[in-house]
Formats: C-alpha cells, structure tokens, sequence
C-alpha cells in the first residue's frame, strides 16, 4: 500500500511542477493522505476486535486540510474508557504504516477527559485542537471531544488563552521577525 501512496504522491509533484496551483496541491496531497489514513483504521483488524468507542482526529495544519508535502500528520486517536486496553494495538495498526511510507507523525492516544486535561498543560495541544478533523470513527465521541473543549477550554478560559497567544505571538515576531 505504501509504494501506491508513494506513486500518487509523485504524481502530485508532477504536476505541481507542470503548474499545479499550491493551494490545489495541498487539498490533494490531504485527501491523500486522509484515504489512506482511513483505509489503514477502516482495515485494521485490531480496530475491527476492540470495544469501545474509538475516533481518529486530525489536528493542526493537518486538521484545516493544509498538509504540505513534508509535514507532518498530526493526529489523535480518541477512545472511551472500553477501548483503552487495545489502543496500542489500534495505534501501532495506524502509525505504523504511515512510518514506513515516510511520513513523519505526531501523534497522541488518549481519552477524553485525558485530551481536555492535556490541553490545559499544553498550549500547542489546546491551539492544535481547533483546527480538529474527524477522519474516521465514533461521531458521538469525536463531538463529547468537541464539546467539552468547547465549554472547559475556550469559554472557560478564554481571557487566559488570548493571552498566551499574544504572549507567543510576540516571542515569535521578535525571534523571525515579520516573515
């Protein structure tokens, strides 16, 4: 399946060297990756004998359909309390194959109250989740996610959010500048 997805993405290059628009580029190469995401979790067989509920987000430029070429997949694997015990069968299923097509994954496995309680330690995590992507999996899991963000995250901090996103924007212009 690899050297398929290895084609098609040479394919792309191709054309984004016979004037394939970026902005194209970059909604192809994500559908790309996305099929192949979700073929990998949809014909998994430690997927298909877990319990639970399970979903697969993506975040990030990942997440707004913004994958450049050389980018990293980003992605969270969110499951109940049932799932929790198959989860690294489910994930090395995932990872494991987008590893030996060469991408380069970032990548969390956890529960909902885990991801909101992760959120509030870490920044880029909280920043990453608003621009979360269902690929595949539990709907009803994916919105409990979702939501919860929503209410404890944004509403419930929101003055603390805005300013450590000022904070780290200004580290930012002094560190690069305006570029």
């Amino acid at each position: 399946m690899s050297s398929k997805l290895h084609a098609q993405r040479q394919a792309l290059e191709d054309l984004w060297q016979q004037g394939l628009s970026g902005h194209e580029l970059l909604g192809r190469h994500t559908e790309l990756v996305d099929n192949f995401i979700i073929d990998q979790f949809k014909t998994s067989s430690a997927v298909q004998q877990a319990r639970g509920e399970i979903t697969l987000i993506a975040l990030g430029g990942y997440g707004r359909r913004e994958l450049y070429p050389y980018s990293d997949v980003d992605l969270l694997l969110l499951h109940d309390r049932k799932a929790k015990k198959y989860m690294q069968e489910v994930a090395e299923s995932i990872l494991y194959p987008l590893w030996d097509a060469g991408f380069e994954v970032g990548h969390s496995v956890r529960d909902v109250k885990d991801a909101i309680r992760f959120a509030r330690t870490d920044f880029i995590f909280e920043v990453s989740l608003l621009d979360a992507r269902q690929l595949t999996g539990s709907a009803p899991l994916y919105q409990e996610l979702l939501d919860r963000y929503q209410k404890e995250i944004l509403y419930g901090r929101r003055q603390q959010f805005v300013r450590t996103m000022d904070e780290m924007c200004l580290k930012r212009q002094q560190k690069y500048g305006s570029h």
